[in-house]
């Protein structure tokens, strides 16, 4: 993911960002102008083509594989994550 300098309301974090209401409401909030954290769980190629979406929409993204992290440490990367890079 390269960050990009913009004005930004805030990061959204969606868990399931690849099923269809994820999708949705991925896409619909960085329209709104929030920087996206999504999970996914079994589809790595859904998951690219979701971040390159909400990236040419003019967002950061990241997606991060569910499977690979637990639940009790999702908050904690979720604020390790910084869009603003000065």
């Amino acid at each position: 993911m390269k960050n990009k300098p913009h004005n930004s309301k805030g990061t959204v974090l969606i868990s399931g960002g690849t099923g269809v209401v994820g999708q949705s409401c991925t896409i619909k909030l960085a329209q709104l102008g929030y920087d996206i954290a999504f999970t996914w769980c079994s589809s790595k190629k859904k998951a690219i083509v979701l971040e390159n979406k909400i990236i040419s929409i003019g967002r950061n993204c990241i997606s991060l594989a569910y499977r690979k992290i637990y639940n009790r440490v999702l908050i904690k990367l979720f604020l390790q994550i910084n869009f603003n890079v000065k």
